[in-house]
């Protein structure tokens, strides 16, 4: 029989994610949503440890919602043929004031929100959250739980069997804390096409 064609490596479709040149490719902004204006929370570059890190920080909101954002602009369609979509991240999570995910699992101390447009063409998102504690039973869908301040290696199962209909463009990622009070970090994050 003739040879198989050759597999494709894995390709990551971001860049910089393990910003090592800074916060190059990476947008940051903070969303006050429609609560009202209130405090700011910040992005900065950390070392923890002996590894450089993404800070998403605020404190004193005195209850009031905010999301503090590092996004980055994809727009660019999956490879033909595609095996495997992958997210990988290195995050952890020191502190949170609203418990697990809010009232409505949309407000976890860390995010990853995956904006997509699907094979009919309609746009799409996979999003999922990280919280250590939730004391109050407050909802979790999307999230996981992982140990306060400890770094956490999170792997998607592949997107391309869990997203019904399929991903056909990648139209950008967004890493982000959402709700009151937070304190978390992202070390590494890729996406992965094979």
């Amino acid at each position: 029989a003739p040879p198989t064609a050759p597999i494709a490596s894995a390709k990551d479709m971001l860049t910089n994610g393990d910003f090592s040149r800074s916060l190059l490719g990476w947008a940051s902004f903070n969303d006050q949503g429609a609560d009202g204006p209130s405090i700011d929370g910040s992005v900065s570059l950390v070392t923890d440890g002996d590894s450089r890190a993404v800070r998403l920080l605020r404190m004193g909101s005195n209850g009031n919602h905010c999301q503090t954002i590092l996004q980055q602009d994809i727009n660019k369609p999956l490879p033909d043929p595609v095996s495997s979509l992958l997210v990988r991240a290195n995050v952890k999570v020191s502190y949170q004031s609203l418990p697990g995910g809010g009232s409505l699992a949309t407000e976890f101390p860390l995010m990853i929100l995956l904006r997509y447009r699907d094979e009919y063409g309609n746009d799409n998102q996979w999003v999922q959250g990280f919280y250590y504690g939730d004391p109050q039973g407050n909802p979790t869908a999307n999230g996981e739980q992982v140990p306060q301040n400890n770094w956490y290696l999170f792997e998607s199962g592949n997107l391309l069997e869990e997203l019904n209909p399929k991903p056909a463009r990648i139209l950008g990622i967004k890493v982000y804390a959402s709700g009151w009070d937070y304190d978390s970090m992202v070390r590494s994050i890729t996406l992965e096409v094979q």
